[in-house]
């Protein structure tokens, strides 16, 4: 994840600022603290609650070697400061202490049913990231409530599927079934107005 993030967010874009100039090992390296410094300013999310004051350090100790290895294999050929390795470890603290998941990394879960304390059905649904240190990083995405309270509701519909599973369920047709219907209605309405006049 780190790799694939550091990859988007730095190597490909300093590639693409190296093929306008040339540049020396100095200028590399403040073009990537620029880089750094813009990216650091866009993460913005909340802080995942619960960590622990010592998470950042474990996380960052515990894995230090594998982090070390993916800086050597994408920009080994660099030669990195000490202040863009430090950014490049701050941008892996952002990553692992906010509110924010990689893409490629989720997976969303949705949990509904009764509990023992609650009579009415409860749906709450949650996204999951991966496993760093010993913690599993997860993020509530929402909570609805079937009940009698004012701010319940008697009944809920929430989608969670594609948006073509979705549609399916709703209109009782497939978007590619819907389209070559209206295709066949279309071709047997003009292939009849033809014999009519033949």
């Amino acid at each position: 994840m780190v790799g694939s993030y550091w990859k988007n967010a730095f190597l490909d874009r300093l590639q693409d600022q190296l093929e306008r100039e040339s540049a020396s090992s100095k200028r590399i390296n403040s073009i990537f603290a620029t880089l750094i410094k813009e990216d650091e300013a866009k993460w913005k999310y909340p802080e995942i609650e619960d960590l622990g004051a010592t998470y950042i350090d474990r996380l960052l100790g515990d894995h230090e070697s594998v982090l070390g290895k993916i800086e050597e294999d994408l920009f080994g050929t660099l030669q990195l400061s000490k202040g863009v390795r430090e950014g490049l470890r701050r941008i892996v603290m952002l990553m692992y202490s906010q509110e924010w998941l990689h893409p490629d990394e989720r997976s969303g879960i949705v949990i509904a049913g009764v509990g023992e304390s609650e009579p009415f059905p409860i749906l709450m649904h949650y996204n999951v990231g991966t496993i760093a240190s010993g913690r599993l990083r997860f993020l509530k995405i929402g909570e609805t409530r079937v009940g009698q309270a004012q701010e319940e509701s008697d009944a809920a519909v929430v989608p969670f599927a594609q948006s073509g599973m979705i549609d399916l369920f709703y209109e009782g047709i497939a978007d590619e079934v819907k389209g070559r219907l209206a295709d066949i209605v279309t071709k047997g309405s003009s292939d009849r107005g033809k014999k009519q006049q033949d």
